[in-house]
């Protein structure tokens, strides 16, 4: 079986870091916006968030991960439930990233000019804490 997802996007948000059970995870928002034309010829869009988390040995991309910054991503697409306000449990798609490019310079200009091409640094599957 095979459960891999690609995607480019902008962050909606900086990212937050922290660590669980000793392992750095650098957590964020992924805004993915498809472009089309309906039969009347409107111009549409459709945007989907994906909650994204990505498992490393070193946070050093982190600073990079700032609010409209376009990223490629590849991971596996996870499905959670969680529970809302209503005390209902709600199906949930997160996106597990394995692989992270920067597409784009942050627009935070004291950020500096040599932008990583790419971070490699991700956990195996063995190596995460469930």
């Amino acid at each position: 079986m095979l459960n891999k997802t690609t995607v480019i996007g902008n962050l909606g948000a900086d990212c937050t870091c922290s660590v669980v059970n000793g392992l750095n995870v650098i957590n964020f928002n992924l805004c993915v916006t498809e472009r089309y034309k309906d039969q009347q010829g409107v111009q549409k869009e459709i945007s989907s968030w994906f909650s994204t988390s990505y498992w490393c040995k070193s946070t050093a991309i982190a600073p990079y991960l700032k609010k409209g910054t376009m990223i490629y991503a590849e991971g596996k697409v996870e499905a959670k439930l969680y529970t809302n306000k209503q005390g209902q449990q709600v199906p949930q798609l997160s996106f597990r990233v394995s692989h992270i490019e920067l597409l784009s310079k942050p627009k935070d200009t004291n950020q500096p000019e040599n932008i990583p091409p790419s971070s490699n640094d991700s956990l195996s599957a063995d190596d995460l804490p469930f």
